[in-house]
């Protein structure tokens, strides 16, 4: 963990970023403009429970980039909910 969050001072742990490759943005100068063409409902990944189910009694928190969240938000809200019901 960088500086900025307050994992990085937790000895022995790790924290789980999670990027989701699909944005509803087209920004004119975006360094990741192929993630654009990606599609959360055909592209292969991680459902919520298995994304839930990486994180260990060693992650110290979970954090989600990638563009716009709408087109990630169901998936991502899904998955906060099942790590705050195991208390991650």
């Amino acid at each position: 963990a960088d500086w900025v969050c307050s994992g990085s001072d937790q000895r022995g742990r790790h924290n789980l970023a999670v990027f989701y490759a699909s944005c509803t943005l087209d920004c004119l100068f975006c360094q990741n403009w192929h993630f654009r063409a990606a599609s959360p409902s055909h592209e292969a990944g991680l459902s919520a429970a298995a994304l839930a189910n990486a994180a260990t009694d060693q992650t110290h928190c979970v954090c989600f980039f990638g563009g716009d969240p709408a087109s990630q938000m169901p998936h991502a809200l899904e998955a906060a909910r099942r790590l705050a019901e195991r208390g991650t």
